[in-house]
């Protein structure tokens, strides 16, 4: 029996054939890995903030539960894929700490979990300080600019 062949470029999987993970580089049928269940355990890089934002859809959750509390339909209700990719998404960004989730009856309910993203924050902060200095430098040349 010929081992399936495959190579993972950006988080997507290009495989020959769909059948065991057993995987060799060739291009193929893609599918992502989020919808995936042999993806199923999560390792600690991707419990990360850095891994958990770095999916759009991810990001535009986010951007939804800045607003406030969501329901779990009413999020998935506003986007075009699947309710369990949804869901999927959204375990990503609970693991990772982003997001946190409240149990009444059966449903469930989403909110933003802001102090994760302090991570992100520290970060950022000397790109912050480097994109003012350059700010600066831009405003004294086109303030010193004869034109």
């Amino acid at each position: 029996m010929a081992m399936p062949r495959c190579s993972v470029m950006g988080g997507v999987t290009v495989r020959t054939e769909l059948s065991p993970p057993a995987c060799q580089p060739a291009p193929g049928i893609v599918f992502n890995h989020m919808v995936t269940k042999e993806h199923a355990r999560i390792s600690p890089t991707e419990r990360s903030v850095f891994h958990a934002i770095s999916d759009p859809t991810r990001r535009v959750i986010l951007d939804h539960l800045r607003r406030g509390e969501i329901g779990a339909g009413d999020l998935a209700a506003r986007f075009s894929v699947s309710r369990p990719a949804i869901a999927r998404h959204v375990r990503v960004l609970r693991q990772a700490g982003l997001v946190r989730e409240r149990r009444a009856a059966q449903a469930r309910f989403y909110s933003l979990e802001p102090a994760a993203l302090a991570e992100v924050d520290r970060w950022l902060a000397p790109y912050r300080l480097f994109w003012a200095a350059r700010m600066g430098d831009l405003k004294t040349l086109v303030e010193n600019e004869d034109f």
